[in-house]
Order: C-alpha cells, then sequence, then structure tokens
C-alpha cells in the first residue's frame, strides 16, 4: 500500500517486456486478484479481450487508445456490479452526498451477492 492509502499497482506482466512501455502499463490494471470474488469473472473478461488484442494487434497509437478504454470499460463494468448487488451508494456528482440506489428491480444475480 502506497502513502497515500490507495493500494499498489499490480506489476506489470513480463510477458509484455517487449512491447511498448504502455501497453505493459495498461495490461496491469486487468489484474482481478486483489478483487471480491464475485467481481473477479467481470475483469477477467476483459483482460482475456486486452490480451488478445495485444497479441493480434501492432504496438501503436490505436492499440495504446483501445487499451485505455478497455480499462475505463472494466472500471464502469465492476462499479456497475457493485452497485447492482447494493454494496456502493449511488453518488449524484463530485462533493455531493450519497443517495440510496433506485428501488430494485428484482433480485440481483447470485454471483454478485
Amino acid at each position: 500500500m502506497s502513502g497515500d492509502g490507495m493500494p499498489d499497482a499490480p506489476a506489470p506482466d513480463p510477458r509484455w517486456s517487449g512491447r511498448r512501455p504502455e501497453v505493459g502499463n495498461l495490461l496491469r490494471w486487468f489484474a482481478s486478484g486483489h478483487l471480491a470474488g464475485p467481481l473477479q469473472p467481470i475483469v477477467v473478461t476483459f483482460g482475456a479481450l486486452a490480451a488478445q488484442l495485444t497479441e493480434e494487434l501492432t504496438d501503436d497509437d490505436e492499440l495504446i487508445e483501445c487499451l485505455r478504454k478497455l480499462v475505463e470499460a472494466k472500471d464502469c463494468a465492476v462499479r456497475a456490479a457493485i452497485a447492482t448487488a447494493g454494496h456502493a451508494p449511488v453518488w449524484r456528482g463530485a462533493g455531493s452526498a450519497p443517495t440510496p440506489p433506485p428501488p430494485s428491480r428484482g433480485t440481483p444475480p447470485a454471483r454478485l451477492l
């Protein structure tokens, strides 16, 4: 854990050591070991896609942007799963107070509970 209380970033995967530094720096955000069990399959799915694209595409600016957007999408999916399972407040925006989640539309999938 770093001095600011945030967890340290996962170490880069040695498989990507011959690639542009940005590739390894982005791919390490697809590690899932630190997440609760029900959230891990979400990250693994995005990680598999990121690894496949990295293996098939050349190291150019478009691949870097693609990986950057996959990291963003993965983060959104994890937050959505947490909110769906009722483990996090729904925020209206920066500096606002949390509001209760909307009325349930049914029971969340068992894998997220």
